[in-house]
């Protein structure tokens, strides 16, 4: 009888000081694994979009071999806007959209979306996939010297587009959520972090 009362006061559980040393173990490690997570999918989003501004200019490239032009658009970020004829720097230009690569030649499959708009943003009725203005007439690119015959861009993990046309960039080294949109122009001018 004395021994089985020994065991049961033995067995009797964790103590209140090694229960909050547990509790403030896990406290730590989850401190420390949320932030790495949010952190991990802003990446992997950054990542998509650098990704796919290559294919679009992969893309574009194919395009202007086989039609000796690039799509012309006024940047409104209409796949397939009214075909119309526009001039731009002294050239006539129709504006055909970056939605002629994909018909009738797939140049690629789908013009991808902007993973930083939000769904309900009011302006996805217009504007969902990232926002392309080419001319086959050169055209200066905001501040800095060079012109370039495309650009295309992605609104940032900030959500807002810039005023400034290409002024306003999004660098990694600003930090991950940082103003600026995320921008690529060509053939010639590169001002992409993902570059």
């Amino acid at each position: 009888m004395d021994f089985s009362y020994r065991l049961l006061r033995e067995k009797s559980g964790f103590t209140l000081i090694e229960l909050l040393i547990v509790v403030a173990i896990i406290g730590i490690l989850a401190a420390i694994a949320v932030p790495n997570f949010i952190n991990a999918r802003l990446r992997a989003m950054l990542s998509r979009v650098y990704a796919e501004h290559r294919m679009l200019e992969d893309a574009l490239t194919a395009y202007h071999l086989d039609a000796n032009a690039y799509p012309v658009d006024n940047g409104s970020g209409v796949i397939r806007p009214a075909a119309r004829t526009i001039e731009f720097n002294g050239i006539q230009q129709t504006i055909t959209g970056i939605g002629v690569l994909t018909t009738p030649v797939a140049y690629v499959s789908q013009i991808p979306k902007d993973p930083f708009i939000p769904l309900d943003n009011p302006k996805t009725d217009w504007i969902e996939c990232y926002v392309y203005f080419g001319s086959n007439a050169p055209f200066p690119y905001g501040t800095f010297t060079g012109r370039a015959y495309y650009m295309f861009y992605s609104i940032g993990p900030d959500g807002e587009w810039q005023a400034g046309f290409g002024d306003d960039r999004y660098h990694v080294t600003n930090g991950l959520i940082s103003r600026g949109d995320i921008i690529r122009v060509g053939p010639s001018l590169r001002t992409s972090a993902g570059d």
